[in-house]
């Protein structure tokens, strides 16, 4: 019931030594929590064989608030060797909530460029999907179409995935 400062005369910096509460005072509306940071990807077929990362283009931004993870960024692929499966891409910077019943589960579309059955510059949307208690994207996608022997010689996937973390 009591606002704190004024349109013309506002706080500059609040330092807390806690969190802040949202809508509430329980410990789930505590707002605790929050990262920023860029972590480095890998991407695998999900059975067998190899797709290498161009050293340039393979690492991912977070931004961690909370629970919510929220990963975005671009991979560019360089080379492929007998690939078999779906497209994996690892090492997310934080598991997946293992929940009930399934809530843990999160899926969405993924932006992919450059692969095989599509024309050049075309971009097609691919689902995708985190497990529960996962650090994996699982994208559906046939590992081996990535990186067509066409030019460019490389796939690009245009990440931007929210997730919910422990």
């Amino acid at each position: 019931a009591i606002d704190l400062g004024h349109p013309s005369v506002r706080f500059k910096d609040l330092y807390l030594s806690g969190g802040v509460y949202l809508g509430g005072t329980g410990s789930s509306n505590q707002l605790d929590d929050y990262e920023e940071g860029v972590f480095s990807a890998s991407m695998v077929p999900s059975t067998s064989g190899t797709i290498t990362l161009n050293g340039g283009v393979f690492k991912l931004a977070y931004t961690k608030v909370g629970r919510k993870v929220h990963v975005q960024g671009l991979l560019e692929t360089t080379s492929k060797s007998s690939p078999v499966g779906r497209v994996e891409i690892r090492n997310l910077p934080f598991t997946a909530v293992d929940g009930e019943q399934y809530t843990g589960r999160c899926g969405a579309g993924m932006r992919i460029t450059n692969v095989e059955g599509t024309g050049f510059g075309i971009g097609d949307v691919y689902s995708w999907y985190i497990l529960e208690g996962g650090t994996t994207i699982n994208v559906d996608i046939d590992a081996s179409t990535v990186h067509p022997a066409t030019t460019p010689a490389y796939s690009q996937f245009y990440i931007s995935v929210t997730y919910i973390t422990s």
